[in-house]
């Protein structure tokens, strides 16, 4: 359980920019729209909350997933639920062999961002990662990705986004929309502030 959790906040920080950092200019890389978004053994982008845990029977009464799924939609959450699920500890385990952690992300009850980490096979080199998964998900080859400063590298498509992996030889992908779920959170709880100072009576 602590793993789980320390592997949703490491993916979740990874996906929150720096306050006031200004976002980098992006060049489309693929032609791909969010629609034609690829699915990792059933997983994809747009999914809805009740889709994701159908694929993990049992998941509802994992006591981690409970407290996200009954978290007030509004105050503090605002939309917006997240949490991790790790394969091997349901019915249909099989079916996710060689993928160790599962993290979601949701904005109004459908899937904006996930990250998927394999256990095995080890990865020395992150091209060799992507000439993979570019096969097998259908995705432009390794010169249309680009490095970042964090040792990993993106396919920008039109209206998401692919991120690869291979930290400590272990492959990972993030596939997020361009939607920025945390910047929609904050400008929530921002107009909601507002609106109860409007309405404050001493």
């Amino acid at each position: 359980m602590k793993y789980i959790l320390s592997l949703a906040a490491v993916f979740l920080s990874a996906a929150i920019p720096t306050p006031g950092q200004a976002p980098s200019a992006q060049t489309v890389q693929c032609s791909l729209k969010v629609a034609q978004s690829p699915a990792v053994r059933g997983i994809k982008l747009g999914m809805k909350v009740d889709d994701v845990l159908a694929l993990f029977p049992g998941s509802r009464e994992n006591e981690y997933i409970k407290s996200a799924l009954t978290a007030n939609p509004g105050f503090p959450n605002y939309g917006m639920i997240s949490f991790g699920i790790a394969p091997f500890q349901y019915p249909t385990k099989e079916r996710y062999i060689g993928i160790s952690q599962l993290s979601f992300v949701f904005l109004d009850g459908r899937t904006v961002r996930f990250y998927v980490e394999y256990g095995r096979p080890p990865w020395p080199r992150v091209d060799e990662f992507i000439d993979k998964i570019s096969d097998a998900l259908q995705l432009p080859p390794k010169a249309n990705w680009t490095a970042d400063n964090q040792g990993r590298k993106n396919l920008i498509c039109d209206g998401f986004r692919i991120r690869a992996a291979t930290q400590d030889q272990r492959g990972s992908l993030s596939i997020e929309t361009d939607e920025d779920p945390y910047k929609i959170q904050r400008e929530r709880r921002a107009a909601a502030e507002e609106k109860e100072r409007r309405e404050f009576k001493p």
